[in-house]
């Protein structure tokens, strides 16, 4: 049976890859336990079933929460800056998913508070003393049943136009633990498929579909329930009854994660007086 999961660190479980083709690296920070994995070739991305491309998870220990964590977000902000780079130019954050579904809705929830500034005129940046203030655009594409067009479709559209030189996704992500569902953070640089986490994965969006570096941001909302069953009891349930299980508290852990992941992304693109300004006219 093929296991369901967008989280790296769960594809290898089972795996084995020598450091030619893997490289991982773990560490603990206050409780929380960050893996970064990088998959060096096509070869080992085949038999692991994930790209090319850098990935950290960041995970909290049993018992702590963390997104009431501060170190989260400290950690949050060093990983989005290291795979976003130094960039000049305008940055895109894209929030996808469908926010009238909750375990679908981190990507447009964590959008909202991301501070858009691309319309500030330059003669204003200089006024506010914020000459060096990121360039960012902010879209929330929707999903395909409410919009009738792929998510691709419209962030290509923004791409054409805003020609950005980074773009920021944020998703809800499927794991195979349920243990995983509030406690993990995944960043990547190797794009997605939009709606992976409540099964009804789309067009996959990356670099090699978009054109420009994109940096993903994602936590884990739910679980496969075939994938849970099989699991728990080695027996696969029937393909045409399509269920995820998710957490009875989601609603507050959305609304949570998509705060720390909202204030991450201002910190890590803004310099500190520009993020205290912005912050200040909310």
């Amino acid at each position: 049976m093929s296991v369901r999961t967008d989280i790296a660190v769960e594809f290898m479980a089972d795996k084995t890859q020598s450091e030619q083709n893997v490289k991982v690296k773990k560490y603990d920070v206050e409780g929380i336990e960050v893996t970064n994995v990088e998959i060096l070739n096509d070869a080992a991305a085949k038999e692991i079933g994930k790209p090319c491309g850098k990935y950290v998870t960041l995970e909290a220990k049993e018992g702590m929460n963390i997104f009431d964590s501060d170190m989260l977000r400290e950690l949050l902000i060093a990983e989005i800056r290291g795979l976003v780079g130094a960039v000049e130019g305008d940055i895109l954050v894209v929030g996808v998913g469908n926010k009238t579904v909750t375990p679908d809705a981190l990507g447009p929830k964590a959008a909202a508070g991301v501070f858009a500034t691309r319309h500030i005129s330059e003669p204003l940046r200089k006024q506010l003393g914020l000459s060096h203030m990121a360039s960012v655009s902010v879209i929330c594409p929707g999903v395909l049943g409410q919009t009738g067009m792929e998510a691709k479709e419209i962030i290509e559209g923004a791409v054409e136009r805003v020609d950005p030189k980074a773009i920021i996704i944020i998703d809800a992500l499927a794991a195979r633990e349920v243990s995983r569902l509030g406690r993990t953070v995944q960043l990547s640089n190797t794009g997605l498929a939009p709606g992976s986490g409540v099964g009804n994965s789309r067009t996959e969006l990356s670099e090699k579909t978009l054109g420009v570096k994109c940096v993903t941001v994602g936590v884990p909302t739910v679980v496969d329930a075939s994938t849970l069953s099989f699991d728990l009891t080695g027996k696969k349930r029937r393909e045409h009854e399509p269920l995820i299980v998710t957490p009875r508290d989601i609603d507050r852990m959305v609304e949570r994660s998509s705060q720390v992941i909202a204030t991450a992304v201002n910190i890590a693109l803004q310099p500190e007086n520009a993020y205290e300004i912005l912050s200040s006219c909310v």
